[in-house]
C-alpha cells in the first residue's frame, strides 16, 4: 500500500510512481546509463554521432538507447539539419530520482498510510 504523497522538502510534489519508473526502466540498461554519464561530462549538448563512437555497439543499438532515454524525458534532442543533438534533462532527473530519494527520508507527521479497511471491527457481532 503507498504512503499519501507529500510535498517534498523543497515544497514540490514528489513524483509518481509512473513518473520514477520510467526514468528507472530508461537508466536500467548499462549502455543508457553510459549515454547519461558521457553527456553530463562532455555536455551539455553533444551530437548523436559523437555519442555512437563512444560504444561498440551498432549505430541502431545507440539510436535505440538514445530514443528510450528521450521517450523517458532523460534526454532532449534537438534537430540541426540532418545531425541530431541530445541534451541531458538534468532537472528532470534532479525532479524524479531526487524525489523518489526524498521519499526514503523518516516520515513527517504530514505523510500518513491511508486506512485499508474499516476503522473499527465490533468482535463477536454477526450481521
Amino acid at each position: 500500500m503507498p504512503m499519501v504523497a507529500a510535498p517534498g522538502r523543497s515544497g514540490t510534489a514528489l513524483p509518481s510512481p509512473p513518473q520514477v519508473d520510467v526514468v528507472f526502466e530508461a537508466l536500467a540498461h548499462e549502455a543508457r546509463r553510459h549515454i547519461v554519464q558521457v553527456l553530463a561530462h562532455y555536455g551539455p549538448e553533444l551530437p548523436s554521432g559523437y555519442l555512437a563512437k563512444r560504444f561498440t555497439h551498432s549505430w541502431p543499438t545507440t539510436t535505440r538507447h538514445l530514443h528510450v532515454l528521450e521517450a523517458a524525458g532523460v534526454v532532449s534532442v534537438r534537430r540541426d539539419g540532418r545531425r541530431c543533438v541530445y541534451r541531458l534533462e538534468r532537472d528532470r532527473l534532479r525532479r524524479v530520482i531526487g524525489g523518489w530519494l526524498a521519499q526514503l527520508d523518516p516520515p513527517t507527521s504530514e505523510q500518513t498510510w491511508p486506512p485499508s479497511g474499516p476503522r473499527s471491527v465490533t468482535k463477536g457481532t454477526t450481521s
